[in-house]
Order: structure tokens, then C-alpha cells, then sequence
């Protein structure tokens, strides 16, 4: 008893949209982790059945909510405001922690300075890859660096990496949390600007191991078990790199990335409309310049 009251309570949380066959994996080493005192908050944002839950979902630890479909901004946004926790841990549901003292790691860390926001290293399944913290395409930087040497440049992070971050639940509310104007795609990216106009740090977590099990950003499960990509979560992730570029960029950088942007979302497009043989990708392309464009 006396350790609960040092360890402050961790609320996890984890989105879900299309699949519980990664959280199915995942959930165990989450539930098994050694700490003492968390909760563990599974939001849905698509359709996923819960008839398809295995006996460990009803663990003590465990609450599930649902929140509208295709935004994962607005549920994780939901899944805080029930939270009980001091500390919050986001986590995607295709993350495998290898580590089970990862929280009480975490958390003697960010006693040391709780004003921080980790972002937590990652590698894939293959070890192909490994995500260690974001880095914003920002051309003037990059001009500027040229002329004038930034030593602290290439240990600049920017923004933490949406897979699994990790920090206090007032830095979150100080912050505002995220965006809900952006469904999904540069959420984090969003998170690290608020956490720079706030002069709050934003550091790599490397004491600890996750492994990215792997579903594609923007796609989903086909009824062939294959993920595929979605033309509606295609078209809102097109939208909101967009919105997070207008809402930040000065108009010379904006104008440069998301020209760039414009001709990849169009190429990106059109292959996926010729092998999917589905022409919404174009018509959600399409809508989501003419929103960005003339609506916002």
C-alpha cells in the first residue's frame, strides 16, 4: 500500500479503429506491466465488435468507451477527460512493450522534471526501422542553417512521435490536447508546436523497448484480411497535414511544403484509385484541397 501512494497512477490510452488482431497481442504485456498503480483506457473510434474481445479485456484495469468514427483526435480527447491518472501514456494498439518496468522508468524520469513530454523509441517488427522523435520539414530552417550553423540542430526534437508518448496530465490540459480539427496524420506533430508556444521540452525516452507490430497509417482491414487503404481516412489525413501546415507555417514555408504535398497527394491519388479500382480516392483529394482552399 505504501508504494501506491509513491507511485502516482498512469492512464494509459490506446485508440482503436478497424482491428483488435494487434491489440490482441498487445493488451497482455500492458495489463502484465510492473507498476503498481495505472489504468488502462481503450477507446474505440471506428467500428470494431466487442463481441470478439478475449476474457483479459474485462480485467480490473480495463475500461472501454466509444467515441465517433474516424477521429482519433476527438477520442483520445475523450479518453483523457474520464482519466484518473496523474501521468498519461499514449499508445498505439499495434505497440509491443517489451520491457515490463517501462512505467516505473517513465515515471522516475519525469519526476525529475515534469514540465517534459517523452517520446518513447520504438523499432519494427524487422527491425527495418526506428522511431525516435519528430523532425518538421521547415524550408527557412533549413535555408537558415545553412548560413548559420545551429550545433543544437540535429538534437532538436520537435514533436514526439504519435506511436507512444508519454506526460503529465496538466502539461496535456495546458496544452489544450489535440486538435480536433485534425482527425489523424500530424496529430503529434500538432502536440509538439503547443508544447514549443508553451516552452515546454519535448525529449527521447531511450530507457525502455516498444516494437511497432505494423498496421499502416490510413489503412484498414479488408474482409480478406489484408489491410487496405480507406478513401475517407485517405482524403482526412491529405486534410490534416493541410490544416496543421496553414495553422502553423509562415506563408513561405507553406507555400513551398504544400505545393511539394500537392503533386505527391495527387500522384498518391490516382495510383490508389487505378489499384483499388476506386475513384473516391480522387473525389476525396479533391475535397479535401477545395476545404483547405476556401473553407478554412
Amino acid at each position: 500500500m505504501e508504494e501506491n501512494k509513491i507511485l502516482e497512477k498512469i492512464s494509459i490510452i490506446i485508440p482503436i479503429c478497424s482491428s483488435l488482431d494487434c491489440l490482441k497481442e498487445t493488451i497482455f504485456y500492458v495489463i502484465n506491466l510492473n507498476y503498481p498503480n495505472f489504468e488502462v483506457i481503450i477507446v474505440d473510434n471506428g467500428n470494431v465488435s466487442t463481441n470478439s474481445y478475449p476474457d483479459y479485456f474485462k480485467n480490473k484495469k480495463i475500461r472501454y468507451i466509444k467515441s465517433v468514427p474516424y477521429s482519433k483526435t476527438i477520442a483520445v480527447n475523450n479518453a483523457v477527460k474520464i482519466a484518473k491518472g496523474n501521468f498519461l501514456l499514449f499508445l498505439d494498439s499495434d505497440a509491443l512493450i517489451n520491457d515490463s518496468n517501462m512505467l516505473s522508468k517513465l515515471f522516475y524520469e519525469i519526476k525529475k522534471d515534469d514540465q517534459v513530454c517523452f517520446s518513447i523509441m520504438f523499432k519494427s517488427a524487422d527491425n527495418k526501422y526506428e522511431g525516435l522523435g519528430g523532425k518538421l520539414l521547415i524550408p527557412s530552417r533549413k535555408i537558415k542553417n545553412i548560413f548559420f550553423k545551429n550545433k543544437g540542430e540535429k538534437e532538436q526534437l520537435d514533436y514526439p512521435q504519435g506511436f507512444s508518448f508519454f506526460l503529465k496530465k496538466d502539461v496535456w490540459e495546458k496544452i489544450g490536447g489535440y486538435d480536433e480539427k485534425i482527425p489523424f496524420g500530424c496529430e503529434e506533430i500538432d502536440i509538439g508546436f503547443k508544447l514549443k508556444l508553451h516552452k515546454i521540452g519535448c525529449r527521447l525516452f531511450k530507457e525502455t523497448n516498444l516494437v511497432d507490430l505494423g498496421i499502416p497509417q490510413g489503412q484498414i482491414k479488408s474482409i480478406f484480411n489484408d489491410y487496405i487503404s480507406s478513401p475517407k481516412k485517405f482524403g482526412l489525413m491529405i486534410y490534416g497535414k493541410g490544416y496543421f501546415l496553414k495553422k502553423y507555417y509562415s506563408m513561405f514555408d507553406f507555400i513551398l511544403v504544400i505545393f511539394a504535398l500537392f503533386f505527391l497527394h495527387l500522384f498518391l491519388s490516382i495510383k490508389k484509385a487505378a489499384v483499388n479500382k476506386d475513384i473516391d480516392y480522387i473525389t476525396q483529394f479533391v475535397k479535401s484541397y477545395y476545404k483547405l482552399a476556401f473553407k478554412d
